[in-house]
């Protein structure tokens, strides 16, 4: 199932945008063969991409598509079909494409989450619980003087 359809395209940006980057690079007039062959590999790739960036921490391809990821992949969409013209690539196709780069790199790493997914896989493996001070990990009763409140003595113990 594509994460976008050419209707999402069309209500982001509108007909004529659309028609705009589906103009054949070799004239001014649509692909004469068939105008939305581009549209098609464009949105193939881009739910390659997105699907890539989730793999590490969710099952894909979805079945069900959220709001945030149908959006991004309107906005991978149209970045794509605009750097197929690049005589016509504005500074605002420019940030889109940066904007959207930025959202599939913080997916791939985990600093994005998306809210209507629950996490499969990707999570670290518990050893006890971690300081909410510090990221290293302490077991209860714990002597390490390393570790911070380990909740079962006082942290002035110390001083």
């Amino acid at each position: 199932m594509a994460y976008c359809t050419q209707t999402d395209l069309i209500a982001h940006f509108g007909q004529k945008r659309l028609e705009q980057l589906l103009i054949d690079t070799e004239g001014d007039t649509l692909a004469s063969a068939d105008p939305t062959a581009y549209l098609t590999e464009a949105i193939a790739v881009v739910d390659d991409e997105i699907d890539g960036a989730l793999a590490p921490h969710y099952n894909v391809p979805l079945s069900t598509v959220p709001a945030e990821v149908r959006g991004l992949a309107v906005l991978g969409v149209f970045t794509h079909l605009a750097l197929r013209r690049m005589e016509t690539y504005t500074e605002l196709d420019r940030t889109l494409d940066e904007r959207y780069q930025k959202a599939l790199a913080e997916l791939r790493s985990g600093k994005r989450r998306i809210a209507d997914l629950t996490i499969s896989q990707g999570l670290p493996v518990a050893v006890g619980s971690l300081d909410p001070h510090s990221s290293r990990p302490y077991t209860e009763g714990s002597t390490d003087p390393d570790t911070i409140n380990s909740g079962l003595t006082d942290p002035l113990d110390r001083y």
